[in-house]
């Protein structure tokens, strides 16, 4: 079977495919001359064993003998189609079917039939022992981490095992250039401002932010006008002063976005321990990501600040500076936008500043059922 490159969006298998350099034409979407993956050819078969560790993180419900677990058993087709992204969103459960028969043709260790006739189950995730040793979260749910940061443990928070973030750190740099461009912007009158009112604000203004506590240093940046427009709510005939600021040196960010595309088929990677954590970052990304309402509490803010610390901390092993000058995150008001939030200003200088007014604003909305 050949698969292409838009069908497969797991980074590491592209990866693979373009090393590969096999074209044809894939009979999932039809798309003639494209890059590959090829289960015919001897490529394949030399990383075959990479989807052998994946799938062999499943037991078949025929295999446990506990009712609790059995309860907990799914269809291994769901599971890759939500819990994955390996596989382009559009891929029908009978493609599936097919491309996993064939990625386990002429393997002997593992039991396809029964993998996609019975539900079956990943045991450590009900593994209080393994759960301890490895998980984000130990035994408890995000919800509960939430519940103790808000309510009972501010700053010791119990419930979160917070150096294990380490370990999945490195798959979620996202590195930028000396040179490259961003944008800020403050609601205003008709009067342009000076560059120091647009970086960060001293001490006494600083209000609390999705990436910091009030009083801490942070600067937000945008990607463009537009993003920049949407995250200051400007309404209309609203007049806003949008700097550009020019990155000065190279530097990296922790990208929230790529929590959830890390891969299961990474060497480095214990498949299983990423499954179990999988919930984890992804409601991680959830909150750092959400839409924060006039009406939210200051305390909404408090899970993803104290995850955000833990990252401001993060340290090179060689030299033991800090790897990261911010974070990075979807804008969740402007489709296109992505927005970066700066430990240190000085990373950059303000090029130019220009006086903008709404002159208009599209509103959409639904009827909510409640």
């Amino acid at each position: 079977m050949k698969i292409c490159s838009s069908c497969i969006i797991d980074n590491e298998l592209n990866s693979i495919i373009e090393n590969n350099r096999i074209t044809g034409q894939c009979e999932i979407c039809g798309k003639k001359n494209a890059l590959v993956l090829d289960t015919n050819s001897e490529q394949f078969h030399e990383i075959q064993h990479i989807f052998t560790d994946f799938f062999n993180i499943y037991t078949p419900e025929s295999f446990i003998s506990d009712n609790s677990i059995k309860e907990k058993c799914i269809d291994l087709l769901d599971d890759i189609i939500y819990k994955w992204n390996i596989f382009n969103k559009y891929i029908t459960k009978d493609n599936l079917k097919s491309i996993i028969k064939e990625l386990l043709s002429n393997n002997d260790d593992i039991d396809i039939n029964l993998l996609l006739n019975e539900k079956v189950v990943i045991k450590e995730l009900y593994d209080d022992n393994f759960l301890l040793e490895h998980s984000l979260l130990y035994t408890y749910s995000w919800e509960e981490f939430i519940k103790e940061i808000k309510e009972e443990n501010r700053f010791h928070p119990t419930t979160i095992n917070i150096e294990y973030l380490d370990k999945f750190a490195s798959y979620l740099v996202k590195s930028y250039k000396a040179g490259d461009i961003f944008y800020r912007g403050r609601v205003s009158t008709n009067k342009k401002f000076e560059p120091e009112e647009l970086l960060i604000p001293p001490f006494h203004l600083r209000t609390e932010g999705r990436a910091h506590a009030r009083g801490i240093k942070c600067l937000y940046l945008a990607n463009n006008i537009e993003t920049v427009l949407y995250e200051t709510r400007s309404l209309i005939y609203d007049y806003i002063n949008i700097a550009t600021f020019e990155a000065i040196k190279d530097f990296n960010v922790f990208d929230f976005n790529n929590i959830n595309n890390i891969s299961p088929f990474s060497q480095s990677m214990n498949t299983t321990i990423l499954a179990i954590n999988k919930v984890h970052l992804d409601n991680i990304k959830k909150d750092i990501n959400k839409i924060n309402r006039r009406t939210d509490s200051v305390l909404d803010y408090l899970p993803t600040q104290y995850i955000v610390d833990f990252v401001k901390n993060i340290k090179n092993p060689i030299d033991n500076d800090c790897l990261y000058s911010g974070i990075g995150y979807s804008s969740t008001l402007s489709s296109k936008g992505y927005n970066i939030a700066m430990f240190d200003d000085s990373l950059f200088k303000c090029n130019e500043i220009n006086l903008y007014e709404v002159n208009n604003i599209k509103y959409e909305y639904k009827k909510l059922d409640i």
